[in-house]
């Protein structure tokens, strides 16, 4: 089959998750035989095994660039479109309203009520006596945050039926996110949603993992989503009684100068930030994987951690969290924002290392549903012409 990926930017692994996961299930369709084609509107710089085209205009709805994807899919067979971008709003330009005779796929990265449940959370607009024409500013801001929240609502309803009606299949990440879907977009019926998770990247290690005293955290240093300031309110509380382990904090993102001045000035001991790191080692290396976003899609982290045998322990923000990990059993959930229970099993599991050791062997086997050839298996199901209702 001939295969068009279209995000927004162009589909660098290196770029983001969303780019990453992409790249990840084109090239395993490409070793399966199927032709893949790239299609965006802005370059990133990088090299690239997959031809790479580009939309004529940078804006996304414009009549060139509807002009453009149907000629192009004309003259190269395309037989469906994967569009990445299920979450902006260029599903109002690759659509079955815009472009014709070939099927549309639309995949949505993230959970389907993304930052709306917590939403005041992933606000930040600190207000200090130090600042005060940032402290004006900022109050002025919060004053619009619920109007900003409503209107948020009401374009996620809107977007989320137009994906619906102008798709030949919608994809969500987990199972529970298609009832969410249903919810948010006021469906009748559910014919064209389906859930695939995203597939693992790793290849599994040969040697034996020697696993430390590590508990780890990995992803962008933001202020809106992941929320790494909660872990290390956390870490505060359990680590004076664990001064043989350390928390290592990889990424980097806008926030990072933000944390680290955080963990100085509240005198938090124990935690390295390693900056941009190949993450491998260190989920080889790491007992547990800590993660207090206030939302996810079915976050990477998770993924690799189990099959690195790395405990994961996560806040129950996003429904993908319960799909993910059998509380108890393959890792931890801990309802949203309890500090002190977080606080209290993440010390648990630090005191038990027989209780680590069998969650571990249980996270390595539960992450066998996570393996490439198993995604793409459903990929290859759901490209094929048989399954999509037109």
């Amino acid at each position: 089959m001939n295969i068009l990926f279209y995000f927004i930017s162009q589909i660098n692994p290196r770029s983001g998750g969303t780019e990453r996961v992409a790249d990840n299930v084109a090239h395993a369709l490409l070793e399966r035989g199927h032709n893949v084609f790239y299609m965006s509107r802005t370059k990133v710089p990088g090299d690239y095994d997959v031809p790479c085209f580009f939309l004529p205009d940078s804006v996304g709805i414009t009549q060139r660039n509807i002009e453009y994807i149907n000629s192009f899919c004309q003259e190269n067979h395309i037989d469906v479109i994967i569009n990445e971008a299920g979450n902006t709003d260029d599903i109002y330009l690759v659509s079955r309203e815009h472009i014709h005779d070939v099927r549309i796929i639309t995949e949505l990265h993230f959970c389907p009520y993304q930052n709306f449940r917590y939403y005041y959370r992933g606000v930040h607009l600190p207000l200090s006596m130090k600042h005060p024409i940032t402290t004006v500013v900022n109050l002025m801001k919060w004053m619009k945050t619920p109007f900003n929240r409503r209107m948020h609502w009401k374009n996620m309803v809107a977007r989320y039926r137009y994906m619906y009606d102008n798709s030949d299949k919608v994809v969500v990440l987990s199972p529970s996110y298609i009832e969410e879907f249903v919810d948010i977009a006021r469906l009748k019926d559910k014919d064209r949603l389906c859930s695939i998770y995203n597939p693992n990247t790793f290849l599994p290690s040969s040697a034996p993992l020697m696993k430390e005293k590590m508990v780890l955290s990995i992803g962008r240093l933001d202020f809106s989503q992941k929320k790494i300031d909660y872990l290390l309110r956390i870490w505060k509380k359990v680590q004076p009684k664990h001064s043989d382990w350390i928390l290592s904090v990889c990424g980097d993102g806008p926030a990072r100068s933000y944390l680290e001045n955080l963990a100085k000035s509240e005198r938090i001991a124990g935690v390295r930030f390693e900056g941009n790191v190949s993450p491998q080692a260190f989920y080889e290396r790491a007992s547990i994987m800590c993660m207090t976003s206030i939302y996810e899609g079915t976050p990477m982290v998770i993924i690799e951690a189990m099959q690195c045998g790395c405990v994961p322990m996560v806040y129950d923000t996003y429904a993908a969290a319960r799909d993910m990990i059998s509380d108890g059993t393959d890792g931890i959930v801990v309802p949203p924002f309890d500090e002190e229970m977080y606080a209290e099993k993440l010390a648990y599991l630090m005191d038990n290392e027989d209780v680590r050791s069998r969650m571990r062997l249980e996270a390595v086997r539960s992450s066998a549903r996570f393996e490439r050839d198993v995604i793409i298996d459903q990929w290859e199901h759901l490209i094929s012409p048989s399954p999509i209702s037109k």
